[in-house]
C-alpha cells in the first residue's frame, strides 16, 4: 500500500513539474491593432508550441497589468514577422516615362 500511495504522488509530482514548466512569460514590441501605437506587450505562452494564452501586461494602459480591452494583439504576438516583399521587376529611371 505504501509503494502505490508514493508511486501516485511521484506521478503527482512530476506532472505539476511538467505543468509549471510549460508556461512562460514573454516580452514582445508590436503595434496595437486598435490603436495603431507601438507597445511593449507581456504575455503568456505555451512552452512547446509557443502559442499565446493570455495577454498580462500592456505598455499602454496604467497600471500596465490593468488591460481593459479585448486583447487581440494576442492573434499577433504569434505570428513571425514578415518585411514587405520587393517589387519583381523594378523600373529604372530611364523607363519611368509616361506612355500614352
Amino acid at each position: 500500500m505504501i509503494t502505490m500511495t508514493s508511486l501516485w504522488i511521484a506521478a503527482l509530482v512530476l506532472l505539476l513539474l511538467f505543468l509549471a514548466r510549460s508556461v512562460r512569460t514573454v516580452h514582445r514590441a508590436i503595434r496595437c491593432p486598435l490603436r495603431g501605437s507601438d507597445v511593449q506587450v507581456s504575455f503568456l505562452e505555451a512552452e512547446p508550441e509557443g502559442r499565446p494564452i493570455d495577454v498580462i501586461a500592456c505598455s499602454e494602459f496604467r497600471p500596465e497589468a490593468a488591460i481593459t480591452c479585448d486583447r487581440s494583439c494576442r492573434a499577433l504576438v504569434g505570428r513571425p514577422i514578415i518585411a514587405p516583399a520587393a517589387p519583381a521587376f523594378p523600373r529604372s529611371p530611364e523607363r519611368q516615362e509616361i506612355r500614352h
